[in-house]
C-alpha cells in the first residue's frame, strides 16, 4: 500500500483553487519546496507508491480536500515541460492561465505527480471520533496524536509547513473515510 501522509493547504490556497474552478477536478500534482508554505515532500520521505492526503483546517475542523497516489517526484522545470509543455519559468508573465492547482505557486522546487487521485473538494470533514484517534509517526517511529479540545482541533501550528506521516491504522482510517464519502456533484 505504501505510506500515507497529510499536508495542509492554507485557506488562501483553498480560496485560490475555488476561484480557479478546481473543485470537482482530479488532483494531479502537488508542489513542495524549502519553505513552510510548501514543504518538501522528499525531505519527509514521500516516495512513489505513497498516498498524500491534502487537508485544510477551518474553525477547529480538519477537512480532507483530496488524496493522491504518488507516481513520481520530479523538479518543477521538468514538470512544466513534460506535463504542461511550458518552456518558460513558473514566474514568467507568459504563464498559462486557468491551470489552478496544476500551476506551481510560490517558491517551489519539486512536483509530486499523481497516478491516481480523488477530486478536489472542501466538504469532507474528519468526524470527531476519527480526529481524536488519528496518530502520526515520526522517522524514529514515535507516535503522537492531535490536540482536540471541546470537540475542535487545536494548535495546528505544529502541522503547518510539515508533511506528516500517518501511523498505519490512521492512514487506513483516512482512506476508508475518503472512499466511503460520495463525491459531491
Amino acid at each position: 500500500m505504501g505510506e500515507s501522509y497529510l499536508v495542509l493547504w492554507s485557506q488562501d490556497r483553498c480560496r485560490t483553487l475555488k476561484k480557479a474552478g478546481d473543485v470537482g477536478k482530479s488532483l494531479q500534482v502537488l508542489f513542495g519546496g524549502p519553505h513552510i508554505s510548501a514543504p518538501s515532500f522528499r525531505r519527509y520521505g514521500v516516495a512513489a507508491g505513497d498516498w498524500v492526503n491534502v487537508g485544510a483546517f477551518q474553525k477547529g475542523t480538519l477537512f480532507i480536500v483530496a488524496r493522491l497516489r504518488v507516481k513520481e517526484i520530479i523538479g518543477v522545470g521538468d514538470y512544466l515541460w513534460t506535463h504542461l509543455g511550458f518552456q518558460g519559468s513558473s514566474d514568467s508573465s507568459e504563464a498559462p492561465r486557468n491551470l489552478g492547482h496544476r500551476w506551481p505557486e510560490g517558491c517551489v522546487e519539486e512536483a509530486v505527480v499523481g497516478e491516481e487521485s480523488t477530486s478536489i473538494r472542501f466538504d469532507l470533514a474528519v468526524p470527531l471520533e476519527l480526529l481524536t484517534s488519528l496518530r502520526f509517526r515520526n522517522k524514529r517511529g514515535q507516535e503522537r496524536g492531535l490536540r482536540v479540545e471541546d470537540g475542535k482541533l487545536k494548535g495546528i501550528s505544529g502541522m503547518q509547513g510539515h508533511v506528516m506521516r500517518f501511523a498505519t491504522d490512521s492512514g487506513r482510517a483516512i482512506e476508508a473515510l475518503v472512499l466511503s464519502s460520495p463525491t459531491p456533484e
